[in-house]
């Protein structure tokens, strides 16, 4: 089961579903309490999504899984997060109104040293006509949170692994 709840609602818009709204409920299975492991912890995440409502949730729950968390609600905004400090990863919607979170993936992998990137789409990824690192990591609206958390150390695990040239 994922962790929270899809409901519809008349004009509501979650994490990339047409008329969803995803709610942040405790999940059934074990919890990750304050005091308990936080798989995230120690890593900085730069997140980029310009509707505000779903970049302050998948905020919280990064948070809650341990990272830092800087958020952009643009491209612009996130470009500019890049070029001023470090993240570990960045995590970001394709579509955004100023810019695409793909053409953000490629500063990643030419900034030093380079962030991890998760892409958030609706589109099929085969369906995205950009050139995109081996090391990016693709996550398909709708998704559970566990599975951004788990999309992220998927990245962190690509980049670690990945020789300098496929950065």
């Amino acid at each position: 089961m994922p962790h929270g709840t899809t409901n519809r609602i008349p004009d509501g818009r979650g994490f990339g579903a047409p008329r969803r709204c995803v709610h942040l409920d405790p999940e059934p299975g074990p919890a990750v309490s304050p005091a308990g492991p936080r798989p995230l912890s120690g890593v900085s995440v730069l997140m980029v999504d310009d509707e505000d409502a779903v970049r302050r949730a998948l905020t919280m729950y990064l948070r809650r899984q341990g990272a830092t968390v800087v958020e952009a609600k643009s491209y612009a905004e996130a470009a500019d997060q890049l070029l001023s400090r470090r993240f570990d990863v960045v995590v970001s919607d394709v579509m955004l109104g100023d810019g695409s979170g793909l053409t953000l993936e490629r500063i990643c992998c030419n900034i030093k040293p380079p962030a991890a990137f998760v892409a958030i789409t609706g589109a099929l990824e085969s369906d995205l006509d950009e050139d995109v690192s081996p090391t990016t990591v693709f996550l398909q609206k709708p998704f559970a949170l566990d599975d951004l958390r788990a999309r992220v150390l998927e990245a962190l695990g690509r980049m670690a692994a990945a020789p300098a040239s496929e950065h």
